[in-house]
């Protein structure tokens, strides 16, 4: 009989839902890889304004006591493995699960660019298969008309639009990530990264002699606004079998 997956893997939430301050960073507890060969540490943050909130890090450290206060770069090598979630005024954070656009009066040959795909606003007939919407009603019509050139052009997202707002996601679930690009004018154009992820993957051969745990920090940068951060932890391919978890009845497990 095939194991279920809480009987091979441990897994944990080292960080939940914690909101992040400017320039102040916050690290998990150790968690211990003596019984466990590999540990997959996984951030998502949520609401990071692109033109403002900038140098978001996120890194995995080896440590032999719990409280990670002997935290070191894993391995004592240099740098210890790291994700940057950079911003800049004219870009999303790279490979994002969702991004929302804020269109504020957009005005004729403005553009930005999706996943490759540039889609340019025109004072006049359109063209869906030139990628071009239509500018000439209020914010709302104009996100309308975004979110149509959006779904012709890239048929693996799927966008739609309230208030003047164009929400931007994968399809189909987990499968598709949003890269924004070139904008012409962010402020007719407002990028908000609404949730992206990252993962680092640790194998227990890798930590250092006397180093048996691991633990994981996020780092930002200028904070503008309420950015939520939390960080769960899986640890596999275990000597034993992981303690019990609590786990809910299930016809289909």
């Amino acid at each position: 009989m095939n194991k279920r997956l809480y009987e091979i893997n441990k897994i944990d939430t080292p960080l939940p839902a914690a909101a992040l301050v400017g320039g102040a960073a916050q690290t998990t507890r150790a968690y211990e890889l003596g019984k466990y060969r590999k540990a997959l540490f996984s951030v998502r943050l949520r609401n990071i304004d692109t033109l403002l909130d900038d140098n978001l890090t996120f890194e995995v450290f080896e440590a032999s006591d719990i409280a990670a206060a002997t935290a070191q770069n894993v391995g004592g090598a240099a740098p210890t493995p790291t994700v940057n979630f950079v911003t800049a005024v004219d870009a999303c954070v790279a490979d994002a699960n969702i991004v929302q656009l804020t269109l504020v009066t957009v005005g004729a040959t403005e553009n930005v660019t999706i996943n490759g795909v540039t889609f340019t606003a025109v004072n006049g007939p359109t063209v869906l298969a030139d990628n071009e919407f239509d500018m000439r009603g209020d914010d709302t019509a104009d996100a309308v008309e975004l979110v149509a050139c959006i779904n012709n052009a890239l048929p693996n997202l799927i966008a739609t639009s309230l208030a003047g707002a164009v929400t931007i996601q994968s399809r189909e679930p987990g499968v598709e990530t949003i890269t924004v690009t070139d904008i012409s004018d962010n402020t007719d154009i407002v990028p908000v990264t609404v949730e992206v992820v990252g993962n680092i993957e640790v194998d227990a051969s890798a930590l250092s002699a006397g180093f048996d745990r691991v633990c994981a920090r996020i780092t930002p940068g200028a904070v503008a606004t309420a950015i939520t951060c939390d960080i769960s932890l899986v640890r596999g391919a275990g000597r034993y079998a992981p303690p019990g978890q609590q786990e809910g009845g299930s016809a289909f497990r």
